[in-house]
């Protein structure tokens, strides 16, 4: 580690942190292109890095040669980090096939039970073990000390919790032995390890920085007390509060927003006067200074909160402009919230080459927000993507699941057929039109016989010829569908087959192949959906219905990112990306928004 000072920086709030960091890079590698093109920039996520290179393609006036720029922490891709680390680590585990799989052993485990769970309920349990899982590796903890646990003193049903947690300890290695996988958040730790022991042993020459990232994940924090003490590293803080007092600093709480970099700079071995300026700060940074000061003042620990009388007696005056071009909208209802929000972003617009953000840890108001903004054609960068069920063809493949599972009543089918994806090997308008004649002359008023055979039944007594070959056309793209779902004991992997083969089939157009129309674009991370399913899964429930459940969770797993380039963002972060080192969730204010309107 040869130096005893580390290279510790921060960029302070008020200003872009992207800017500031790659005007910082480029000063640094002293304006050579090759030099720049050399060195490594690790930040938290994929989106980070995205965002980082358009603004060093930006600063650099276009095409130029740009530094290595990778990913820390994001579990849900496969980033590969550090070529000396890789190879030497195993593939992780799908998502979706590790869900699954839990489900099964969960699903063994309730088998001699008195109320064995359900599918559905086998689900819901494998995803809070994976979550378990990820948080226990995330911390290094080692989950076989479950065992050693004792419960005397404790009420009988914490026995049945840890027999329940055997799941996770004795079947679930031999599970991953089987799958020659192991654990995404166990493979992201190797890789962290991995490329902090080359870079000890091995320190380049090149600039290796590392910025944006809190060090809230043990391994994490490792690579970055490695990094500072490089004598080509950088490690760069946001925001890190340097003028607040010492007595607040030592009593900062695990909720407050400092604590985790005064944690990190603690394991580093190194306190806030060692920390520097990346780089000389932009000039629109000293009409910001104020306000980031009376936010500081606003989230002091409670404990020093006696400080705020003598700041209001000696140094009011100084905080008068915090609140300039500051409002504070109380709506009486959720839509009037979003719309509000929504007027003020697109507000941002009519000035040239401005942009607005609205950050909020409620998904319901940022969904709402983008719903509006839809209105007018605004292109929205959210951070938290889509989830496919709120996408056409997430939508077409839940009502196809549901459906099916429900033997295509005539509301459930006719939920199907009109939706914009479903043409049944047609143009769309002749779809659509006998849709219309299904439904108006046979599927209202008396309900037929159950499932299509009694819909094709009704209709055989009453259409015309041309609807009944319509019908009979249709009935044979679902009927596989329908039989793999009835059939008894279905293999969960047949009956993803099933469904993606019947959705290619009806989403066809006369001009146009099924899978074309459905995965094109974004949509093609659908077509693993069954290559993910194991074979292995004994089998669905007495009762198929919850097929649709099953498929329709494996759906929401997937996400659809917006394009890049956007004026307007929504920044949301979840409860999972504040829980490390005890940060409790954050709980959205009902009816209450602050918004900065000079952004």
């Amino acid at each position: 580690m040869g130096q005893a000072q580390p290279n510790l920086f921060t960029i302070p709030f008020g200003i872009s942190f992207a800017r500031a960091l790659a005007e910082g890079v480029i000063r640094r590698c002293g304006g050579d292109p090759l030099g720049l093109a050399d060195a490594l920039v690790l930040v938290p996520t994929r989106r980070a890095a995205r965002s980082l290179r358009d603004v060093f393609a930006a600063s650099l006036g276009g095409a130029a040669l740009l530094p290595r720029i990778q990913a820390l922490g994001d579990i849900d891709e496969d980033e590969t980090i550090g070529a000396a680390a890789d190879g030497l680590v195993a593939p992780a585990i799908a998502p979706l096939r590790r869900r699954l799989l839990l489900a099964a052993l969960v699903q063994r485990w309730g088998a001699g039970r008195e109320h064995p769970p359900s599918f559905a309920q086998a689900m819901i349990y494998a995803e809070e073990l994976g979550r378990f899982l990820d948080e226990a590796i995330t911390q290094q903890r080692d989950v076989s000390k479950l065992k050693a646990l004792v419960l005397d003193g404790h009420a009988a049903h914490w026995g049945e919790v840890l027999k329940f947690l055997s799941i996770i300890v004795e079947h679930w290695p031999q599970q991953l032995k089987c799958e020659n996988a192991i654990e995404p958040a166990e493979r992201r730790e190797q890789q962290l390890r991995g490329l902090g022991a080359a870079l000890a042993a091995n320190a380049p020459r090149v600039p290796v920085i590392a910025a944006g990232s809190t060090g809230s994940i043990p391994a994490t924090a490792e690579l970055l007390k490695t990094i500072a003490h490089l004598p080509s590293g950088a490690v760069v803080l946001p925001g890190l509060d340097t003028g607040l007092d010492d007595r607040s600093w030592e009593a900062l709480e695990p909720g407050h927003a400092q604590f985790g970099l005064r944690e990190l700079l603690a394991y580093i071995g190194a306190d806030r006067a060692d920390v520097r300026p990346w780089s000389p700060l932009p000039e629109s940074y000293e009409a910001r200074v104020v306000r980031v000061r009376f936010l500081s003042e606003a989230l002091r620990p409670p404990p020093t909160t006696d400080s705020w009388r003598d700041m209001v007696e000696k140094g009011a005056s100084q905080f008068a402009g915090a609140l300039e071009n500051l409002a504070l909208v109380e709506a009486s209802t959720p839509r009037e919230e979003a719309l509000v929000i929504a007027i003020a972003l697109r507000e941002a617009l009519e000035t040239a080459e401005r942009t607005a953000a609205l950050v909020t840890p409620d998904r319901g108001l940022a969904r709402r927000v983008a719903a509006e903004l839809t209105r007018w054609n605004i292109a929205i960068d959210d951070s938290a993507g889509s989830p496919l069920s709120r996408t056409p063809p997430g939508a077409f493949l839940a009502l196809l699941a549901r459906a099916a599972a429900q033997r295509f009543p005539p509301v459930a089918l006719l939920a199907l057929l009109k939706h914009p994806l479903a043409a049944g090997g047609e143009s769309a308008p002749n779809f659509r039109r006998h849709v219309r004649r299904l439904e108006y002359g046979y599927l209202r008023g008396l309900r037929p016989a159950p499932g299509l055979e009694g819909i094709a039944a009704k209709l055989a007594r009453e259409a015309p010829a041309e609807l009944r070959q319509w019908f009979a056309r249709l009935l044979q793209i679902l009927t596989p569908l329908s039989a793999a779902i009835e059939a008894k004991n279905p293999p969960l992997s047949d009956l993803a087959r099933a469904h993606a083969t019947a959705a290619e089939l009806l989403a066809a157009t006369d001009s146009e192949r099924g899978a074309a129309v459905l995965w094109r674009g974004p949509r093609a991370s659908l077509s693993k959906t069954a290559a993910a399913t194991p074979s292995c899964f004994a089998s669905l429930p007495r009762r198929a219905r919850y097929a649709r459940r099953t498929i329709a969770t494996a759906e929401s797993r997937f996400w659809v990112r917006w394009k890049r380039g956007c004026r307007i963002s929504i920044s949301s972060f979840s409860a999972d990306s504040t829980k490390a080192r005890g940060r409790p969730k954050p709980r959205p204010t009902p009816g209450c928004r602050v918004r900065c309107a000079n952004r």
